[in-house]
């Protein structure tokens, strides 16, 4: 199964649609090709990073070329971690997790942290850990103050 990020890129790509359409009519030709260039070079940078589940090992991707794998039982639990800011008000909407990212925390003592937008059919790559291949899940809550951590 792929993991992908696909509602940032879904954004991104309508927002460099407006920026080339309106570009034109408030800056010059070449500043225009310029960052158009740079945001669709962007574009292709966060389609090409992904996850992969397969044969029982967790697989990423940056540029599509591998960048690690391991197996997914050496994994020891996962950590959901939610950063939260101190005096702020949070509604959610729809059926979305509260988390911002996950650590999976494997057996050798190390740590892989995993962002939440990697999604598959609209289901979070930590939380597939956790049902398919029951491992234990753990659920943290951060809060960040305005002039830093006490």
């Amino acid at each position: 199964m792929n993991f992908r990020r696909v509602q940032s890129s879904i954004i991104f790509s309508i927002a460099i649609l407006l920026f080339f359409v309106f570009g034109y009519r408030y800056l010059s030709f070449s500043t225009v090709v310029v960052l158009t260039v740079l945001l669709f070079a962007f574009l292709v940078y966060l389609s090409s990073t992904f996850y992969q589940v397969i044969e029982g090992k967790l697989i990423g991707y940056i540029l599509f070329t591998k960048n690690f794998e391991i197996q997914i039982n050496s994994i020891k639990y996962i950590e959901a971690i939610t950063v939260k800011k101190a005096g702020q008000i949070y509604i959610t909407i729809g059926k979305s997790e509260a988390e911002d990212s996950y650590i999976l925390h494997l057996k050798d003592g190390s740590t892989l942290k995993i962002d939440n937008y990697y999604r598959n059919h609209g289901k979070s790559l930590g939380r597939f850990l956790k049902e398919k291949y029951k491992i234990n899940f753990k659920e943290t809550e951060k809060i960040k103050y305005l002039y830093g951590n006490p």
